[in-house]
């Protein structure tokens, strides 16, 4: 292990012992002692290794002056970290330990709620619960264990290869650990994995700032380490632009599996890229801060040398982007200095944060490419019929050129999700998605390969990504289990019409101008990342198809009501996640399998901008009616129910009949008219349908009760035309099928 990797492991690990403490029988020594002595016996590390990662460890709560360089490194970045919180000393009975976490929602939203203390679990979403919990001595015990076991099972050799390969164990059993449990007015938010993670890439950053030509920090002056106002760090963002063009022009025959190869060559691109970055700058993985949603910020170090690395690799990815795929895509970028102060100053940072996207902004309106942008594009023979750019040829039913061919046979193979994995090759290899610099296999049974290749290489599994897994490497994304390969099997070749959704988090970029600090920043965007790229897919019905998914939003396509069902799970499940703290809007719009799929993505797009009219958010708009709360959407879907149940009874004319007659209600309020003639009208429906049999069916008096209500109760019929509607699609499909 590099020098360099010992200060960031050592900075990994610093608050390690944190966990041993809050176990009743270590519980007399520091948590200083029991991480020191729990590293020292880490016999697959070197002995000066160990001795030197434990030395920090057991030192990173002295004051920075009084130590040398490497260590005051590890203990400025924690500070840092902590939002130079004030320490306390644990035991002096200001510690709560059995204190859980608090989402980091609750900084959003204010409801105040926390978390059980579990490991990740890929089909298990952790819950915010109301009231009191205290964490049991028992919980911390099957943490240490679990994460005993992890790391067991990737020591040697794989954590000579580096410290990236400690952080998946750690995220999967840190990330509802407490980093702190002083009891105080602001709730415990941050969880240990986020401070562990960032105090690694602060450290990391801040050793390459101040090393010298031989890769060394011995002759750095403690005072420069623990300067405040020097600006060490820089916050890197890169960002896609021509998203939309790029997924939602697709008009061939092979529209589905396209799709799907495009939206994951899209979030491959940005890991790549960010992955890329810190490799040349010799940072680690810890320095990542958020990949998702087409874009990626990384934490570095401020020299001439780091921007000149960055400017480099961002033109070198814009000219690959243009040669591949002309001005359809771009990946624009920024970077702005830190000082070490601002990490902890909301005000500060905000007013960073800022300047790096305007920055992006005004990249993306100038669009900076190499000369070779005014060169003319020569076709020669048949046009791809996909991209309109390049030579195409006729390959099954469609003419595709070479790049659009590889998107489709990518997405046939990603079909049916499970736990594939995507390999870089080594440089010279060819692999099936090709990536600026860098080519990847998508690997599903090879895995005695994968093994023989580490065997030999034990570094190459640093450039293997699993996806739809927890397991000790990094997660990629969250791909659908679906085997469909085109809306007409999804739609069985007309028989249902396809659903299309679109939903993101309402507010983001408030909620980020809330958080205190870098931490709490970096913190957030992993939490909402978890949910959308993670926990996300096995909330779906099995033949939705998420388009993609990450960051704070998503796109999927499947039956409709397999889309609407799937939209309501997930807005359960994040309301359980986030404790109620944060809205989730989204639309549905409804077509049939033929209907272009950029209109389809236009006007589900549509739907989800009528939700986000509605006052507050948290709203919903089916098949571009118009939005309606959650809470609303609810009570509509109890008489989607009650109409299913008393379909037989009530025939599909009176169904007809109710929602035209509602359909008008809704249509002259919006113009501001009282249409109180059509009360009389729809009382005379209704009482004319109504017999003997049906007064007795306690279904019928609640759908009663709602057509005809009390004047008082008028305003429920001004959304009540919307189930009629679902049922209406409902009973036309049904009876296609009969």
């Amino acid at each position: 292990m590099e020098h360099f990797e010992r200060v960031v492991t050592a900075a990994l690990l610093h608050d390690i012992g944190k966990v041993r403490f809050r176990i009743r029988r270590t519980r007399d020594k520091t948590h200083q002692n029991l991480g020191a002595e729990w590293i020292r016996k880490e016999t697959y590390l070197d002995e000066d290794e160990r001795k030197e990662i434990a030395d920090i460890i057991q030192n990173h709560h002295k004051n920075p002056k009084e130590l040398y360089p490497d260590a005051a490194i590890v203990v400025q970045a924690d500070r840092y970290a902590a939002g130079e919180r004030e320490e306390e000393v644990e035991g002096e009975g200001k510690w709560e330990i059995g204190t859980p976490l608090t989402p980091i929602f609750f900084y959003v939203g204010g409801k105040e709620c926390v978390y059980p203390l579990l490991p990740l679990e890929k089909d298990k979403i952790p819950e915010a619960k109301t009231g009191r919990i205290t964490l049991t001595e028992d919980d911390y015990e099957r943490i240490w264990k679990g994460l005993n076991r992890e790391i067991n099972e990737i020591k040697n050799p794989l954590l000579r290869a580096g410290p990236d390969f400690i952080l998946p164990a750690l995220e999967k059993y840190l990330t509802f650990v407490p980093s702190f449990t002083y009891v105080k007015e602001t709730p415990t938010a941050i969880s240990l994995f986020d401070h562990l993670k960032l105090t690694g890439a602060l450290a990391g950053s801040m050793y390459r700032y101040f090393e010298d030509e031989e890769g060394r920090i011995s002759r750095t002056g403690v005072d420069e380490i623990v300067d405040r106002e020097k600006e060490i760090f820089l916050l890197v963002r890169g960002d896609i632009s021509g998203v939309q063009q790029f997924i939602y022009t697709i008009t061939s025959k092979k529209a589905l599996v396209n799709l799907r190869g495009r939206s994951f060559f899209l979030e491959l691109l940005s890991h790549h890229v960010a992955e890329r970055l810190i490799e040349e700058l010799r940072l680690t993985r810890a320095n990542i801060l958020f990949v998702g949603g087409g874009g990626f910020e990384i934490i570095a170090y401020n020299t001439p040398e780091a921007v000149e690395k960055v400017e480099d690799y961002m033109k070198k990815v814009n000219e690959w982007l243009y040669e591949k795929f002309g001005v359809s895509l771009y990946m624009a970028w920024g970077c702005v200095p830190l000082p070490g102060k601002a990490l902890g100053e909301r005000e500060l940072l905000e007013e960073k944060v800022k300047e790096l996207h305007e920055m992006i902004e005004r990249r993306k309106i100038r669009r900076e490419y190499a000369p070779k942008v005014f060169e003319p594009v020569e076709i020669r023979g048949d046009e791809c019929e996909i991209c309109r750019r390049r030579n195409g040829r006729e390959r099954e039913e469609v003419t595709a050129c070479d790049v659009c061919w590889r998107f489709i046979n990518t997405g046939k193979t990603l079909k049916g999700g499970g736990e594939t994995m995507i390999m870089r090759m080594p440089e010279g290899e060819e692999g099936d998605i090709e990536v600026v610099d860098g080519a990847y296999r998508v690997i599903k049974e090879e895995k005695k390969d994968i093994k023989f290749k580490a065997e030999q290489d034990p570094k190459i599994l640093r450039h293997v990504y699993k996806i739809n897994t927890f397991e000790p490497s990094p997660y990629l994304y969250a791909m659908s289990p679906s085997e469909k390969g085109s809306f007409e099997d999804i739609s069985e070749n007309g028989k249902f019409s396809l659903g299309t959704l679109r939903m993101d988090v309402d507010n983001l970029g408030r909620a980020f101008r809330k958080m205190e600090s870098l931490t709490f920043y970096s913190s957030l965007s992993r939490f909402l990342n978890l949910f959308f790229k993670y926990w996300l897919i096995p909330l779906c019905e099995k033949d939705v198809i998420v388009v993609y998914s990450g960051g704070d939003d998503l796109f999927m396509v499947g039956r409709w009501e397999d889309v609407v069902k799937s939209a309501e799970r997930i807005k359960d499940a994040f309301e359980l996640f986030t404790g109620g703290n944060m809205g989730l809007s989204g639309g549905v719009f409804i077509s049939d399998d033929h209907f272009p799929l950029y209109r389809m993505a236009e006007n589900a797009g549509e739907a989800e901008h009528m939700a986000k009219n509605v006052d507050g958010k948290d709203a919903f708009c089916f098949n571009l009616t118009e939005g309606v709360k959650w809470e609303e959407w609810k009570k509509l879907r109890e008489v989607v129910d009650i109409l299913e149940g008393l379909r037989k009874d009530l025939g599909n004319t009176f169904i007809y009949n109710i929602y035209t007659i509602l359909r008008k209600w809704h249509e002259r309020k919006k113009k501001g008219e009282t249409p109180w003639r059509l009360l009389p009208y729809l009382a005379y429906v209704v009482g004319r349908r109504e017999t003997r049999k049906l007064q007795e069916k306690e279904e019928w008096r609640k759908l009663k009760n709602r057509l005809v209500p009390s004047f008082d109760e008028i305003y429920k019929l001004d959304h009540l035309y919307i189930p009629f509607m679902y049922m209406l699609l409902k009973t036309r499909e049904t009876k296609e099928e009969r």
